[in-house]
C-alpha cells in the first residue's frame, strides 16, 4: 500500500491549521489586528491585568516578540 501524503493526519492537520490562520487574518484585519494581537487579547480577556512576563509564559513567546507585538 503506497503512502498518501495528502491523506495522512499530519498533512490534514496541517492543512486545516493554515485554512484557520488565513481564516482568522481576513476576519480580523479589518479591525488592525494582527493574529499575534489577537491571542494577547484573548489572554486578556480569560485574565484582564496580565503582566507582560505572564503574557509572555502563556503565549510561549519571546519577550521581545511580545514587546513587538504590544
Amino acid at each position: 500500500m503506497a503512502f498518501d501524503k495528502q491523506a495522512s493526519a499530519g498533512y490534514l492537520t496541517n492543512h486545516m491549521a493554515r485554512l484557520f490562520a488565513r481564516g482568522l487574518h481576513d476576519r480580523i484585519r479589518p479591525l488592525g489586528l494582527a493574529p499575534a494581537q489577537f491571542a494577547v487579547l484573548l489572554e486578556l480577556w480569560a485574565g484582564d491585568g496580565l503582566t507582560q512576563k505572564e503574557l509572555v509564559e502563556r503565549l510561549d513567546v519571546e519577550q521581545a516578540t511580545m514587546a513587538n507585538t504590544l
